[in-house]
């Protein structure tokens, strides 16, 4: 049976699974308008697009906020895959609150240049300085992200600390102007 939960519609674990079949996916979902949070198989909520994007960007800052924790007791590696976790979903908060939707991509400057494609000129030019700039860097943080999933990697305090200040100039003036 259906129910409400704070505004929210939460599917019985039956309706759930048959949009998981349609779907084939267990992740975010965007579909005419509508943003689909399947949480694990057990339950998934309804809500606007623009509840989607307060949604991944306040698990942006949650993720940042991580980033810091983990950087200061020492947990680089830990730190180093929310960095990542906080700039990917800043970017699909912003590309879902542009074009309705976002490509299902981990990829940072995927996800960039999409951003870039549907924003004004000023946010496309902003976004693709921050490409030419810093694409080594996010490059660094990609890869750190995808072996940091799987190994524990060694990564050197100073180089993280540059990660960060990049990840943060970009979430603080693309905010602002796309």
């Amino acid at each position: 049976m259906d129910r409400a939960v704070r505004g929210q519609t939460v599917l019985s674990k039956g309706k759930m699974m048959a949009i998981y079949r349609k779907k084939a996916k267990l992740h975010p979902v965007i579909h005419k308008n509508l943003f689909i949070n399947c949480i694990g198989i057990i339950s998934c909520c309804f809500m606007s697009a623009d509840d989607g994007v307060k949604l991944l960007m306040q698990r942006s800052e949650r993720f940042l906020e991580n980033v810091k924790h983990n950087f200061e007791i020492g947990f680089l590696d830990i730190a180093a895959f929310s960095l990542e976790q906080s700039i990917e979903l800043f970017l699909k908060s912003k590309v879902l609150e542009k074009a309705g939707d976002f490509p299902h991509t981990q990829n940072i400057r995927t996800l960039m240049q999409t951003l870039s494609e549907q924003s004004s000129q000023r946010c496309s030019e902003i976004v693709k300085s921050y490409l030419d700039k810093h694409g080594i860097i996010l490059g660094a943080i990609q890869d750190a992200y995808i072996t940091s999933r799987y190994f524990a990697i060694n990564i050197e305090k100073n180089d993280l600390d540059k990660m960060i200040q990049v990840v943060q100039e970009i979430i603080h003036d693309l905010r602002h102007v796309c």
